[in-house]
């Protein structure tokens, strides 16, 4: 009879085995079916562009990874945003696909798959049956609320976040349940990077020491919680001092406390509601009266059957509870100042707070499935197909960010930022009408919003219609100090502004504005470069001097600022300083065959007749059809008395049409 007994048991044993490696093995495959093809998408233009694009020269060299743990997230030393982890994450990235986002995708589905794996096993951990913890996870796999972050580049920070803040607390539990050190060092480390990628790991002690006292109380002394503490203090000691030293500056483009906190408590009902009801899904979310009604209907049914089963104590539905609210505040504490125009809250978010409202449906999933006789399976399996489905739908917002801006105007067509930015897509596309049509509809709806303004400048630019663009121009300007902090924008409106003023030969308001962008830009090389033309067109060839000088100290490896101030010095007579610039130009640029005309030329003023006839045959042999250079080399020929070869070239500059021949003769 024992014999029989412990085959049985070995059978029940393997059984239990076999059924974990399906459930794993299902973890895998669905949310990775169900994802796959985002690898094939594109970014997005919102973040990912401004992180991966326009600082691909640092994040594709691997000797610039310090660096993740010295600045911010956008290399810009203007942004409070702080993701070391992510920001090496892009690094490895960039090692594989270069700027093709393919990689940057695959790493956020990837991250996706291993944070469903984790939640099977934390769940399982907690104490949940198996097959619980397995619907658990897998309806986190497929949630919709999920699919933004799964497919949004931007996002992988909060991935890594969930991911470590999870293997963070795996380990915790595994050190109590088995009391070996292993377990202590490897929580230290994970919760350590979970706060490099994110400050909102700093909510995980609270849920640690409530996982303690509720759950491992009884079995163990407080005393063995004592080496936590330590490690939650140092590694969020470290964080806090790196980031502190890498982001020195306020991010004016937000505001935070009491105001900002108000102003985003929608997004409490908003995402309690939309994880059992996934409607209004979009890209750039705004508050709507329909979700958050929602919402607070979720709320209320969810207090009433919480009342009805006395679920009060019961330590599921504590840490739960505390799991949601902790980690959907401390969002709130930050706004967008144009987000009621933009975004007011992201999907990706939810992505931490929903697994606190996993684990309050883990008690009555596991109370359904033992009362009802796993009929409950009749009612999760359609949700789940349903999940997939609008999941699905929902990842093809992601697609382009044609796809994406345009989402969030569906959801809201009042939606002022995703206007302007999906005309910046057209215009980039070359439909200028829809375009403009979108920064209209911009305009229209907020008539104080800049970056419109701004970008129908650009488009009136393109089109050559400059007066259009002067006055588009100046209503951006006009209205640009009630959102600052974007400082590029800031600079592109003056420097744009004063372009069009020069287009339009308005010289002393040009410069006005140059100045002004001068005193807010000290070390943009441009503004300097536009006052020298002012002052070379007004022939103030001092002053034009001084500001290419400007311009060169702060872009010294320019050889057009080189070979405009050494036109200046030619005008002047200063025909040795303008050969030493025309020089450094050339050094700069050697395939310029304007400089090497230009040395030309002012060698012939400093009588170095062979050195100008080198000059300009090295321009003809750039530029056989250039009628000038032959014209000028024919005289350089003529001084050093070698008629036939100047009268060779003044023949050859007259079959090319160049018209002072006609003059000359």
């Amino acid at each position: 009879m024992k014999s029989i007994k412990k085959k049985k048991s070995n059978k029940s044993v393997s059984k239990g085995e076999n059924n974990f490696f399906v459930y794993l093995l299902l973890l895998v495959i669905v949310p990775f079916v169900l994802y796959f093809r985002v690898i094939h998408y594109n970014y997005t233009d919102l973040d990912d562009a401004s992180l991966i694009k326009d600082n691909y020269d640092l994040i594709s060299n691997p000797d610039n990874i310090p660096k993740a743990f010295t600045t911010d997230a956008f290399f810009s030393h203007r942004s409070s945003f702080y993701r070391p982890i992510q920001t090496v994450s892009f690094m490895i990235d960039s090692q594989i696909s270069g700027q093709d986002p393919w990689a940057y995708h695959f790493t956020n589905l990837f991250l996706h798959v291993l944070i469903v794996i984790a939640l099977f096993i934390f769940f399982k951990k907690s104490g949940f049956r198996e097959e619980v913890s397995f619907l658990l996870a897998l309806l986190y796999a497929v949630h919709p609320l999920i699919t933004n972050a799964v497919c949004w580049i931007p996002a992988q920070g909060d991935l890594y976040l969930i991911l470590f803040g999870l293997l963070s607390f795996i380990a915790f539990i595994n050190y109590y349940n088995s009391k070996k050190t292993k377990h202590i060092i490897f929580h230290a480390l994970f919760f350590l990077l979970a706060c490099f990628a994110k400050e909102t790991a700093l909510v995980f002690p609270l849920l640690f020491s409530l996982y303690f006292y509720y759950f491992q109380k009884k079995k163990n002394l407080w005393k063995e919680i004592i080496p936590f503490p330590f490690i939650w203090v140092s590694s969020l000691g470290i964080y806090f001092l790196l980031r502190t030293t890498a982001i020195s500056v306020n991010d004016f483009s937000s505001i935070s406390g009491i105001t900002a906190i108000i102003k985003n408590l929608p997004a409490i009902p908003t995402i309690f509601g939309k994880f059992f009801i996934p409607q209004d899904l979009t890209t750039m979310p705004l508050f709507n009266s329909l979700s958050v009604i929602i919402g607070i209907s979720a709320i209320i049914i969810s207090i009433w059957v919480i009342a009805k089963n006395k679920l009060y104590s019961n330590p599921y539905l504590i840490l739960g509870v505390i799991w949601f609210l902790g980690f959907t505040l401390p969002p709130l504490y930050y706004r967008l100042r144009l987000a009621e125009f933009s975004a007011e809250y992201f999907e990706h978010r939810s992505g931490l707070p929903i697994i606190g409202l996993l684990l309050i449906a883990g008690i009555f999933i596991s109370t359904s499935l033992k009362a009802l006789n796993k009929k409950i399976l009749n009612i999760i399996i359609p949700v789940l197909l349903i999940f997939i489905i609008l999941a699905f739908l929902h990842s093809k917002d992601y697609t382009d960010p044609m796809a994406f801006f345009t989402s969030a105007i569906n959801s809201n067509p009042e939606n002022v930022s995703a206007l302007n930015l999906r005309g910046n897509e057209y215009f980039h596309s070359g439909n200028i009408e829809l375009a403009l049509g979108d920064f209209e509809n911009s305009i229209k709806i907020c008539p104080v919003y800049s970056s419109p303004y701004y970008n129908e400048g650009i488009l009136y630019h393109s089109t050559g219609d400059d007066r259009k663009a002067e006055y588009s121009y100046s209503q951006a300007l006009k209205y640009d100090t009630l959102w600052p902090g974007v400082t590029a924008l800031r600079y592109g409106i003056l420097y744009n502004f004063a372009g069009e003023k020069l287009a339009l030969k308005k010289f002393d308001e040009a410069k006005i504005i140059l100045k002004k962008a001068a005193t807010e830009f000290p070390d943009k090389s441009d503004i300097y470069s536009n006052l020298g033309y002012i002052y070379y067109s007004t022939a103030r060839y001092d002053s034009a001097i001084y500001y290419y000088s400007k311009a060169i100290e702060f872009q010294p490896s320019s050889a057009f600022y080189y070979s405009n101030r050494a036109g200046i010095k030619y005008s002047l007579k200063d025909f040795a300083g303008a050969l030493s610039d025309y020089s450094k130009a050339l050094e700069l640029d050697p395939g310029s065959a304007g400089s090497w005309y230009n040395t030309g030329n002012t060698k012939i003023e400093l009588n170095d007749i062979e050195g100008a006839i080198s000059d300009f045959s090295t321009v003809i042999r750039m530029n056989p059809k250039w009628g000038e250079a032959y014209y000028r080399r024919s005289i350089a020929y003529s001084k050093i008395n070698k008629p036939e070869e100047a009268r060779k070239d003044w023949v050859e500059a007259q079959k090319l049409g160049y018209k002072e021949i006609a003059n000359e003769k």
